[in-house]
């Protein structure tokens, strides 16, 4: 029987289109619903017919798709048949162009001949039109049989075998770019070659981007492996995140391996000790535990909760160390070290004679000086402090008479003689060794004496230097009043010496 005119079209399809779970979690086969309609002779045909359906990649040859769906006996009624079909998912529905090629003969039963010509092209339900390369595979974990996998993007992205919850949301491309995750619940958001192996790991987007770990996460750039357990990588490229729960925010080839480490960005940065930090910059290494690098370059912190805030080359070795500046090395607990940029030298040398460096120093290379500024005007120009001088060795007070008041003269003889009342003692301090000595009086006495100072357990150098060149200046004057006194007497003897000698001659 010839069949002139064949009108086809969908009224439902499932493939990958719309996958769904029923009530009972049972995934839907990947069947779709086609309906035609058949004429003879421009009459619709009634009565049972033998149709077969098979699925091509193109319109005219090509390669057949799926399994060939009949022959079957479809009953037509005024020209209108409908056929349950089933090609499979993949490869059949994976996002690629479509054609159903159907043989038809009538009455059944009857020997379906040739193929109806031309091939009918298949389109995607309405609802089917935003997710044009979607498809699902059901859960292959015995404990979560009603979470299907879900693969979007290219026709070559892929889940793992043993999956449940796996998505792929899309991205992707031929051949190696593909993107993949296995395991349970893991998520690949987009990009190219992105894999997402651990349980609920995530990668985001990006290029060549890995979570191998359980709750890792990769937000995107390049090259980037989060393989620690709860690790996260912002970004950036060549970063690894192999601590549980380390983080690199950015940056380029930076590793944090250490657990709860992180590292903000930068390039070639290592945070391996245990909760260690590195802000950026490059080459820095924080290996200690707690211990932290804000940033600058060829930095290490590597005693425990040591910081190097910044600057070059520098290391704060020492526990609870401290190192900033240029090549500055606290290589001892508690140590604090800056260095300045003079020479480009470490600070101390290996060779330092002058001083010995210990545990719990206060060491400051400047070569330009050092000013300490207590207090400031309203222009914010220094009113009080002290300064060390570039090359000095003592500190010189700011003394000027403009940052002073209440200005009063004080009785140098006053002072001389309260100051000869004050005892004077060599002693040590208790927290230094006996045979460490010293010349001076008690804070107590010399408060209680001139009522200077902010209180009476400190002696400040001002005042020590005052009280001394006031009593100096007291002395001064009984020195020049005796030598007046001395100069009279003795004009005296010359003249009774005299008068004595004109007497004996006068005899």
């Amino acid at each position: 029987m010839k069949l002139c005119r064949l009108f086809v079209f969908m009224v439902a399809a499932f493939g990958m289109l719309n996958a769904s779970v029923s009530g009972d979690d049972i995934i839907s086969p990947p069947t779709f619903t086609y309906q035609g309609e058949l004429r003879q002779g421009g009459l619709p045909v009634t009565g049972d017919c033998e149709l077969k359906f098979e699925l091509f990649d193109m319109a005219v040859g090509g390669s057949q798709i799926g399994p060939t769906n009949g022959p079957m006996t479809v009953t037509v009624i005024d020209g209108i048949f409908t056929a349950q079909l089933d090609f499979g998912v993949d490869p059949a529905f994976c996002g690629q162009r479509r054609w159903l090629e159907i043989s038809v003969c009538c009455p059944s039963p009857c020997a379906v001949g040739g193929p109806l010509a031309p091939r009918q092209e298949l389109t995607p339900s309405p609802y089917a039109l935003a997710l044009p390369a979607l498809k699902n595979t059901a859960s292959a974990d015995a404990g979560f049989p009603g979470s299907p996998n879900l693969i979007g993007g290219h026709h070559d992205n892929s889940i793992g075998a043993g999956s449940a919850g796996a998505v792929v949301v899309g991205g992707g491309a031929a051949g190696a770019m593909n993107n993949s995750a296995s395991g349970l619940f893991p998520v690949v958001s987009g990009g190219l070659n992105n894999t997402a192996t651990g349980n609920t790991s995530t990668v985001s987007g990006g290029s060549t981007n890995t979570a191998s770990m359980q709750h890792a996460t990769v937000a995107g750039g390049f090259l980037n492996a989060a393989s620690g357990k709860q690790s996260t990588i912002g970004g950036g490229g060549q970063n690894n995140a192999s601590g549980p729960s380390s983080t690199v925010g950015g940056g380029i080839n930076n590793t944090a391996s250490g657990i709860q480490s992180s590292i903000g960005g930068g390039t070639t940065n290592i945070a391996s000790g245990a909760s260690s930090t590195v802000g950026g910059g490059h080459t820095n290494t924080a290996s200690g535990i707690q211990s932290t690098v804000g940033g600058g370059i060829i930095n290490v912190a590597s005693g425990l909760t040591s910081t190097v805030p910044g600057g070059v080359a520098n290391e704060a070795v020492g526990e609870s160390s401290f190192a900033a500046g240029r090549q500055a090395k606290a290589n001892f607990d508690g140590m604090f070290v800056w260095g300045d940029n003079i020479g480009r030298l470490n600070f101390p040398s290996a060779t330092e004679a002058n001083f010995v460096p210990a545990a719990n120093q206060f060491l400051v290379r400047a070569g330009g000086g050092v000013v300490f500024v207590s207090s400031v005007n309203g222009a914010g120009d220094s009113v009080t402090g002290v300064q060390l001088a570039a090359g000095g060795g003592a500190w010189a007070a700011l003394s000027d008479r403009n940052v002073k008041e209440n200005v009063k003269r004080v009785d140098e003889r006053e002072v001389l003689e309260r100051l000869s009342k004050i005892p004077v003692s060599a002693w040590n301090y208790k927290s230094q060794d006996e045979s460490i000595r010293h010349i001076g009086p008690m804070a107590q006495d010399l408060y209680a004496a001139f009522k200077v100072g902010e209180n009476e357990k400190m002696i400040t150098t001002v005042d020590a230097d005052g009280v001394a060149l006031a009593a100096i200046q007291g002395l001064h004057q009984i020195v020049k009043e005796k030598d007046a006194q001395i100069t009279a007497l003795g004009a005296r003897l010359a003249a009774l010496e005299a008068m004595i000698a004109a007497q004996a001659k006068a005899k």
